[in-house]
Formats: structure tokens, C-alpha cells, sequence
């Protein structure tokens, strides 16, 4: 799947992940004390924003987690 569609999934209040990840490590959607969405990179241990990189925006092996 490709940026575009793994952030429609974000969208709409799922996580996804690429297989290049460490195992536990994915992508949600968080919001601002305002209510803007951002990305978050979370693991078993914390939550930090998302920055996308070249590679990921082009990058066509995104899965949404179960």
C-alpha cells in the first residue's frame, strides 16, 4: 500500500507500519490540545511525533495493523 492510502487508514483511527520497522513499532494518528492531527511513532515505551522521510513517502509495502 502506498503513503497515501496508509494515511487514509491514520485517518480513520488506524495503525500502520512498514516491514523495515522494529517489531512493536508503528504509526497512529494523536491530536493537539487544539485538536490538530499529527503523526506519532509509538513503541512499547513512548510516543514521539512522526517526520516522514523520502523513503516512507515513496515507499509501496505499508500494512494497516489487525
Amino acid at each position: 500500500m502506498t503513503f497515501g492510502d496508509a494515511l487514509e487508514q491514520v485517518k480513520a483511527g488506524r495503525q500502520i507500519r512498514r516491514p523495515a520497522f522494529c517489531d512493536g513499532v508503528y504509526i497512529e494518528c494523536a491530536y493537539s490540545d487544539l485538536m490538530r492531527p499529527y503523526l506519532v511513532i509509538c513503541d512499547q515505551v513512548e510516543r514521539v511525533p512522526y517526520i516522514v522521510r523520502n523513503g516512507d513517502i515513496f515507499a509501496d509495502d505499508w500494512e494497516v495493523l489487525p
